[in-house]
């Protein structure tokens, strides 16, 4: 043979040789967001032909990162379109419904591969299962132009409809949440506090979610009210995702104009907030189908600036606003099966540079001064323990200390006990 033929020829061998070794183990080719049936499911593309026992008892997933929710998959089966049959191709059927603008992540444990055809003779061998987990980003299929014509951050979530709720860790992530408590004694009237949370986001039609929301921490109590309310939009989505890091996730920008205000308004504040909040990955690393303890870290900077409307001191009307903002969300989560559903812990921290004068109300809750306090950071945080019953309402142990906007308000050390309700939207 011409030597440089055979040099040819084994160097083509030795890279098909190279290529085929390095085949050896599976992989997830593509995984995407597909429209069925008025709903989604995920395709999973394998680099090598898998059987349709794969999926059960919980070995895969569908990760959403946002909400740190493990989504079971109830069915998988082999793609049939018109004309072939994919092998290759895992149809994974959600047990909730899918956005088709969230970020997801598949996770799939012990795939077993398709049998190899043998040589003549031979009997057929079922592969084992490959022990490694896999997991790819899932990309979602390009709607039809027509496919979605409302305004997306005018539509309701579907779970205001009575279905498809969920329950929710903490106040971070819920879109609907309640914590209060109140007191009476006799000849008095009743006095109470309450933190009430309500996020109407949709994932439709933009990348993220968008969306109005209520943010109220108030009540009758004069030595226990942070008196302080929020309803405008917010527009959230990741501009950063790690799907290799053990320790990063996602991180997030958000942006929000609202009106900030007083229960009775005689304060009001237009404010334009933008905030960055980096979402750690859970530890342990949550496993598909279970309940186990988790721990979640999301700390936040951002900026909040805007106007007053109105003002009970002369001095502060019309002035503008500016602050910087930098805080952060905690949260222990322990599962329980017998009495309670689960016990959470969560902190709540924010503090807050005000960069120009404003109105703040000292804890005597009798005399209002506009000072500057560009140089002195306003302080909250709330610390609430909260022993479920069922995954929707509990009974909480809360500490509350330091002020919010408009009015900085301090609350000083206040301790409560209330009833705790939350759910989020699937």
């Amino acid at each position: 043979m011409n030597p440089k033929l055979f040099l040819i020829v084994a160097g083509l061998a030795a890279l098909l040789g190279g290529r085929s070794a390095l085949a050896e183990d599976p992989f997830i080719t593509v995984a995407t967001l597909t429209p069925s049936h008025g709903s989604f499911v995920v395709k999973v593309t394998f680099s090598q032909d898998v059987t349709e026992n794969n999926c059960r008892s919980g070995e895969c997933s569908i990760l959403d990162p946002m909400r740190f929710n493990n989504i079971a998959v109830v069915h998988a089966g082999w793609d049939h379109d018109s004309q072939f049959l994919h092998r290759s191709i895992l149809v994974l059927m959600p047990a909730i419904p899918l956005d088709a603008n969230a970020h997801y992540v598949v996770i799939i444990n012990n795939l077993e591969l398709y049998p190899k055809t043998p040589p003549s003779g031979e009997p057929v061998v079922v592969e084992p299962r490959f022990a490694k987990p896999l997991q790819q980003d899932v990309v979602t299929e390009a709607p039809s132009p027509s496919a979605n014509r409302s305004l997306p951050c005018l539509k309701l979530p579907s779970g205001l409809l009575g279905r498809n709720i969920d329950a929710a860790n903490g106040r971070d992530d819920s879109d609907f949440y309640f914590n209060g408590q109140t007191t009476h004694s006799r000849g008095k009237a009743f006095a109470g506090t309450y933190d009430f949370k309500a996020d109407l986001s949709t994932r439709q039609g933009l990348p993220g979610a968008c969306g109005f929301f209520i943010d109220l921490k108030g009540g009758n109590d004069p030595n226990g009210s942070p008196d302080s309310l929020k309803i405008g939009m917010k527009w959230e989505f990741p501009i950063a995702t790690w799907n290799g890091s053990p320790v990063l996730n996602q991180l997030r920008w958000s942006q929000a104009p609202s009106l900030e205000s007083t229960e009775d308004f005689t304060t009001k504040n237009f404010i334009y907030a933008s905030d960055l909040t980096l979402l750690l990955k859970n530890f342990p690393a949550a496993r598909p189908g279970k309940r186990t303890p988790q721990i979640y870290f999301r700390p936040r900077l951002g900026v909040e600036v805007g106007s007053n409307l109105r003002s009970v001191l002369a001095a502060a009307d019309g002035r503008s606003i500016a602050r910087i903002k930098l805080g952060t969300g905690l949260m222990l989560y322990l599962p329980m099966s017998v009495l309670l559903h689960d016990i959470t812990l969560e902190t709540q921290y924010d503090r807050r540079w005000p960069l120009r004068e404003e109105v703040n109300q000292d804890v005597n809750n009798n005399l209002f001064t506009a000072v500057n306090i560009s140089t002195k950071p306003r302080d909250y945080i709330k610390q609430t323990l909260v022993l479920n019953a069922t995954k929707f309402i509990g009974f909480t142990v809360a500490y509350e200390y330091g002020s919010l906007p408009p009015i900085f308000k301090l609350v000083d050390s206040k301790f409560t006990i209330g009833l705790n309700i939350k759910t989020a939207f699937k």
